[in-house]
């Protein structure tokens, strides 16, 4: 519970550079910059849509963070039936909300700033899309590290194991604790919304060359 307040703490900071993002679209530079945006539909509609993503998508990883899988405490087969079917729809829920929430912020940097957003392997970002595909993306054809499944015995309430085929003879156990994920890519994301926020031009001629 400690990790999920934590996570929780990290979800709020999100959430308000999320706002600070939608305040700077709308008046940053006293409304220039929003000019600039409506100029350009390639720009202005991506980021348009990218805002009200981030933020729903943010209400979704805060229901997960709140309620968990399950309120049972039973893990795979030891749950009842009813949980069981309730823990997949809130895993796959939460890993499609978590991947949104990336492409959110990465096509408002690459529409706000110019610049494409390019996170690092060895990241939480990374990690998390990548547990993503092999679990609720494509599990039959996860590039890397080749079909994947889920294991229902190991489906607990806030963490789970996936096998993955490098081919027939080699499979590999993955455990994941999906708190400890969640939370380590909140710290991550709220990273790249606030370096974003600093990059604004405030109170600067505005550079993109829109508007003269």
């Amino acid at each position: 519970m400690q990790l999920r307040r934590q996570a929780m703490r990290n979800l709020a900071k999100c959430g308000k550079l999320a706002g600070h993002v939608r305040d700077w679209v709308n008046d940053g530079d006293d409304g220039k910059f929003k000019e600039v945006l409506l100029a350009d539909d390639k720009r202005w509609l991506p980021t348009c849509v990218s805002m009200d993503i981030l933020e729903d998508s943010l209400e979704a990883i805060r229901y997960y963070l709140r309620h968990g899988l399950s309120r049972d405490k039973g893990r795979g087969y030891n749950a009842s039936l009813k949980t069981i079917g309730g823990r997949y729809l809130r895993l796959y829920g939460v890993l499609q909300a978590l991947s949104l929430n990336q492409d959110a912020i990465a096509n408002l940097h690459s529409c706000l700033l110019q610049k494409q957003y390019k996170w690092a392997k060895d990241s939480a970002w990374n990690r998390v899309r990548r547990i993503r595909v092999c679990i609720a993306g494509h599990p039959h054809d996860a590039d890397t590290e080749g079909p994947s499944f889920l294991s229902r015995p190991e489906l607990g309430t806030r963490g789970f194991s996936f096998h993955s085929y490098k081919n027939r003879k080699e499979l590999k156990a993955v455990d994941v604790d999906l708190d400890a994920e969640i939370n380590a890519y909140l710290v991550e994301a709220s990273g790249v919304l606030s370096e974003m926020t600093k990059n604004f031009p405030v109170n600067k001629p505005i550079s993109f060359g829109l508007i003269k």
